[in-house]
């Protein structure tokens, strides 16, 4: 999907709100990695086994109150600061604000890769998420 429809929140044939997105940083660029065929190596299944060791210091599971998230985690793109562990993200937790159909990110390790800003330049505004307002990024 790309960043347009994410951001206006598409539903189209096999895909409702709420379902965990990976955020690609590159074509073919999984958190670091190059992916060869994104339909095959790139599922929930993959991406929990890839990050089952993973600990997410001082962040908190915002449904089961786990206070250091292990494995992956899941980032609602809706309500800030809100985080959620694999058990309660496949049991819908709905708390607060959050919703189960709000979207998820999946969060691979305890932080967003930095850009830095030198190295960006701002086009149009197409939205605004948990993460803040995003937009259209030129090339340079």
């Amino acid at each position: 999907m790309c960043d347009m429809c994410f951001e206006k929140r598409h539903e189209g044939d096999g895909h409702k709100n709420g379902h965990a997105f990976a955020h690609f940083g590159m074509p073919n660029e999984l958190f670091g990695d190059t992916v060869k065929d994104i339909h095959r190596d790139v599922t929930l299944a993959k991406l929990i086994q890839r990050f089952e060791h993973v600990e997410h210091q001082n962040t908190t599971c915002d449904g089961c109150q786990t206070k250091t998230i292990v494995g992956i985690r899941f980032k609602c793109d809706t309500y800030p600061n809100y985080d959620l562990c694999l058990k309660c993200m496949k049991s819908k937790v709905e708390t607060g604000h959050h919703t189960a159909n709000h979207p998820l990110v999946v969060i691979g390790k305890n932080h967003l890769r930095q850009i830095e800003w030198d190295d960006i330049e701002i086009g149009e505004r197409l939205g605004q998420g948990g993460y803040g307002k995003s937009y259209k990024v030129l090339n340079t």
